[in-house]
């Protein structure tokens, strides 16, 4: 180990990023010092309203403007390139619409959507100290 990252194995490495990246969020979290002057916390709780949201549905028109206004970027975990997805989308147009508008409809959203692929990418400074990367994360392009 060296400041906090192994220097040798590759898996004890991606396992100690990973570690860092999905700590940092509580770790950060449990170092602010509120004041007085922080509204109390029942502030930030959600109360339930009655009111319900409505969308109408996507055409298969808004979905190909949506899909190919996108920039290619690099595969999410689910390793679909959206470049992969514009030359296939004549033929999975009308599939990728309904299943759009399927969620819309029942307000839900895949769990294996939201999975994203995280990336470090140094920022500067020494190469060994884990705090000097960033992450990138990637989602599944049909997220």
């Amino acid at each position: 180990m060296q400041n906090g990252l192994p220097t040798k194995e590759p898996e004890e490495i991606c396992n100690a990023v990973s570690k860092h990246f999905a700590n940092i969020g509580v770790d950060l979290s449990s170092r602010i010092v509120s004041s007085d002057d922080d509204p109390p916390l029942e502030f930030f709780m959600m109360t339930p309203i009655d009111i319900s949201m409505y969308m109408r549905p996507f055409s298969r028109d808004e979905v190909e403007k949506i899909i190919f206004g996108m920039k290619n970027t690099s595969a999410g975990s689910d390793s679909l390139n959206l470049l992969v997805l514009k030359i296939a989308f004549p033929y999975v147009a009308d599939i990728l619409t309904s299943l759009i508008n399927l969620c819309l409809k029942q307000g839900t959203f895949p769990d294996c959507l939201k999975i994203a692929k995280i990336t470090p990418v140094f920022k500067g400074g020494n190469k060994n100290d884990i705090g000097n990367y960033q992450p990138i994360s990637v989602l599944p392009v049909i997220s």
